[in-house]
């Protein structure tokens, strides 16, 4: 996959016709919950294509629909669920004695959804702590449709949970209300304060960050009352090296680094494609960046 710095692979990812094309000839290995490269390219993979409108959806949408990309790689669609503009699936595994599960919540794609995205008052979680007003919203939309399909089918092999953007930050709140095997999380937003990432402290948790990823930075963090982010950092550096539990020093130097070696090269680019920070969290860039990391 190759990286792409235009407005449409950031604004529009699901108008792509190029998925699992390269790194998915291994499953996802089920058998530990650990952090793994490969599932974080599965996952990746299903945050984008998540993306995708099917006819269903937008009459307008051509070409093929989400299951004509699952069949191929062993996958399937069971449900999907699209409710004020929050959007999610459940894909599972079509073999294997323990079929692995997948709910992936789609990011923003609409204008309606940036709205959520801004809506950054904290209010009270039932689990404990307070949440991005917005995000608990949207995830309230799906909820009543969406846990009777997770205690339904989430028993029949591992549940993992991923999503991109506002996906992630979905897919978090429901980490809390419903543990999965796994939570990956791909340029996720912080979600709640520091009392409710402790709802969450016994779930596998792989936040992964891309480069300059301005949307992992928001909202601002702020001792005790403000936002945090929960789970485990896996953070991509400007050269492609992948460093676990990275600290924010650690970003802060490698960020700073690419600052001052690419800013004339930023600078050519700003009238013909987005910035890096921008571009950064673009989903084929998450998964360009996992594929070479295999």
């Amino acid at each position: 996959m190759d990286f792409d710095a235009s407005r449409e692979a950031l604004m529009q990812p699901g108008l792509s016709e190029r998925f699992f094309d390269l790194g998915y000839d291994a499953p996802l290995d089920f058998e530990s919950s650990e952090f793994q490269v490969q599932a974080a390219l599965w996952l990746g993979e299903f945050a984008r294509l998540i993306y995708r409108e099917d006819l269903s959806e937008n009459p307008r949408m051509s070409g093929p629909e989400r299951q004509s990309f699952l069949g191929p790689v062993g996958w399937k669609e069971l449900l999907f669920l699209d409710r004020g503009g929050a959007s999610c699936a459940l894909f599972q595994a079509l073999e294997g004695p323990r079929k692995p599960t997948v709910l992936v919540f789609r990011g923003t794609s609409a204008p309606d959804d940036w709205l959520v995205n801004l809506d950054a008052l904290l209010t009270s979680w039932d689990k404990g702590g307070s949440v991005h007003k917005g995000f608990k919203d949207a995830l309230g939309l799906l909820w009543p449709e969406l846990e009777p399909a997770l205690k339904a089918h989430g028993q029949e092999g591992p549940l993992y949970f991923t999503g991109h953007s506002l996906g992630a930050a979905l897919a978090t709140l429901a980490a809390s209300l419903f543990k999965p095997f796994a939570l990956y999380t791909f340029g996720s937003p912080r979600v709640g304060n520091d009392l409710f990432v402790e709802t969450l402290h016994d779930t596998p948790i792989y936040r992964v960050v891309n480069g300059r990823d301005a949307i992992c930075q928001v909202p601002l963090p702020m001792p005790r009352i403000g936002f945090h982010h929960a789970g485990r950092l896996y953070y991509i550096t400007q050269a492609g090296r992948l460093l676990s539990d990275a600290g924010q020093l650690d970003v802060i130097k490698d960020q700073w680094k690419w600052e001052l070696s690419e800013v004339g090269a930023e600078r050519r680019r700003f009238f013909t494609d987005l910035p890096k920070f921008m571009t950064d969290h673009s989903p084929v860039n998450y998964v360009a960046q996992l594929q070479r990391l295999l």
